[in-house]
């Protein structure tokens, strides 16, 4: 009997370790899952940034293309003149 107590007693024991380690567990991954999520979250941001800035790189390219153009036709002007 008193061996049937002690089984049941480390059960119990063993079990609640098991319960600590699984809640443990738990709060670890969704620990995980909002660090993923706030990563996302940036790259997305990094992302938009990216986009935006590539634009703005090719308006400023057309922008100076047209500045270029403009420019030599000034010099072919004052040629002239």
């Amino acid at each position: 009997m008193e061996e049937l107590k002690q089984t049941i007693s480390g059960g119990r024991e063993e079990l609640a370790n098991l319960l600590y380690r699984q809640t443990a567990t738990e709060q670890e991954t969704e620990q995980i899952r909002k660090e993923e999520e706030a990563i996302r979250q940036e790259v997305s941001e990094l992302s938009a940034a990216g986009h935006l800035l590539k634009e703005q790189a090719e308006t400023l390219s057309e922008d100076k293309e047209k500045l270029l153009s403009e420019n030599a036709d000034l010099e072919k002007e004052q040629k002239k003149l």
